[in-house]
């Protein structure tokens, strides 16, 4: 297992996910309460939330929202408050209660299309046919979200032919894993962009993989799904064209599987976002957050907001480096300061070493790569300018590090090195990094446990959840 990644993902992916599915508090991943009711919503069936006023959501039962209050009000951004193990017993006892319902607001992923939540839904509906508590249809949520994504990053590490070791350790991020082992739709939206990275390198680099049309049909499956997960990273399927055109044929043929694939990519995010367009304007007319007058100004003044962009980065890069490995919980769990560092050092140690001697990345390859990572980062920050940045505030507010996990891998391929030192420095890394991420759980249970519970008695928690 120490020269397979995929295995070793496999095993710690498992270890350091159950862990943290039960170290955390229920409801203390960022936004797992609106995860939740969207995950129960789509549980029932329900496909599309429902609008009220200037608020989108659905008829829930009253238990959910009663809980999930109990273990969030006061506690979130109070880094000084802690969760009571009494308060978690009382509420692990609350009945689900199907038939008392009320309309139950999650503005903000009532537009997400159902396909991030079915492995969180299937555990809910099935959690629910036996009338288990809200509290522990969480945890089911959770714990399927969780075995889902290790599931497919783990195919992605054992076919991808290069960055082995760099998928291994940005799937084992502090952050990743908390979005895995949660009810977050991240989870699965990360996964799948790692599995047509993989895909698309295997396609790209491996000389001894035949091409057939099969293969291109299931990129282009996946393209559509990671599009119908979250459409803005839809640009991750212009990697198609790191493959060489001699692998699929004549110009024209490249050309119609390229387009076809970008184009249903970009197609289903269209008509997905046309059918929550009344969904997704109601929550953002609120706070001075008007998106189509801020698009406006946007077709009007190009420059202007892509100078917007470069001040935003500028500004918030130590934020969003620190955040990408992991600010936890509601942003209210910083890890050591020294920690950012050491993981950062160690990723660039990764991506140094982690090249093939026998692969090579061309000039024109890496402009691509470049390009794709910087309209990725572009988009992301208009969605912040679009959604969360009121339009008399003069900077675009902050996104989260997070949001830029999906397509780090093929960021990292543009300072990708194939000397051949790589090949001793990756028997090293086969040898340090399992270790370095176990000493790494270890420092980031330590901290949830200060941070939420005061001391070990966390044990006594995990014992009255599971018992």
């Amino acid at each position: 297992m120490r020269n397979c990644p995929w295995k070793s993902f496999f095993w710690l992916a498992l270890l350091s996910g159950v862990v943290l599915a039960f170290a955390f508090p229920p409801f203390h991943v960022p936004d797992e309460p609106s995860h939740f009711f969207r995950s129960y919503q789509i549980s029932t069936g329900k496909i599309l939330a429902e609008k009220r006023h200037l608020t989108t959501g659905g008829t829930l039962p009253k238990s959910l929202g009663r809980v999930a209050l109990a273990f969030t009000e006061g506690v979130i951004f109070h880094a000084d408050k802690k969760i009571p193990l009494e308060r978690i017993c009382r509420e692990a006892s609350i009945e689900l209660a199907v038939n008392e319902t009320e309309f139950t607001a999650f503005s903000n992923t009532a537009i997400y299309s159902p396909l991030p939540y079915l492995p969180q839904a299937a555990a809910i509906g099935l959690g629910a046919w036996l009338k288990l508590p809200p509290v522990l249809l969480l945890y089911a949520g959770r714990m399927s979200n969780l075995l889902c994504a290790i599931a497919i990053i783990t195919l992605a590490i054992r076919i991808t032919p290069l960055y082995k070791w760099v998928f291994f350790l940005t799937a084992l991020s502090p952050m990743n894993v908390h979005l895995m082992a949660s009810l977050s739709a991240d989870a699965l939206t990360n996964a799948v962009a790692m599995i047509l990275t993989a895909q698309i390198f295997k396609y790209s680099f491996d000389d001894s993989f035949r091409l057939k049309h099969i293969d291109l049909v299931i990129l282009m499956i996946l393209s559509i799904i990671l599009a119908l997960c979250k459409p803005g990273y839809s640009l991750l399927t212009v990697l198609y064209f790191l493959i060489p055109r001699c692998r699929i044929g004549p110009t024209h043929v490249y050309l119609l599987w390229g387009l076809s694939i970008c184009g249903l990519a970009l197609g289903c995010s269209i008509i997905w976002s046309h059918l929550v367009n009344d969904l997704f304007n109601a929550p953002y007319e609120i706070g001075g957050i008007m998106p189509s007058q801020q698009l406006h100004m946007i077709l009007l003044h190009p420059w202007a907001f892509l100078v917007k962009c470069y001040e935003n980065i500028r500004h918030y890069w130590l934020f969003y480096g620190s955040s990408f490995i992991g600010i936890l919980g509601w942003l209210d769990l910083r890890l050591p300061q020294f920690f950012y560092l050491i993981h950062g050092s160690v990723m660039l140690i990764t991506i140094m070493f982690s090249g093939n001697p026998d692969i090579s990345v061309n000039p024109q390859r890496r402009i691509l790569l470049l390009s794709v990572a910087v309209l990725n980062i572009i988009t992301i920050i208009t969605s912040c300018y679009l959604m969360w940045t009121p339009v008399w505030q003069e900077e675009i507010s902050p996104a989260q590090g997070r949001y830029f996990l999906p397509f780090a891998v093929p960021g990292f391929l543009v300072f990708y090195s194939r000397n051949r030192i790589v090949l001793h420095g990756k028997e090293l890394l086969a040898l340090f990094l399992p270790s370095y991420v176990l000493i790494s759980l270890f420092l980031v249970v330590a901290n949830v446990i200060s941070r939420y519970y005061g001391d070990w008695r966390v044990f006594s928690h995990l014992a009255c959840m599971l018992f």
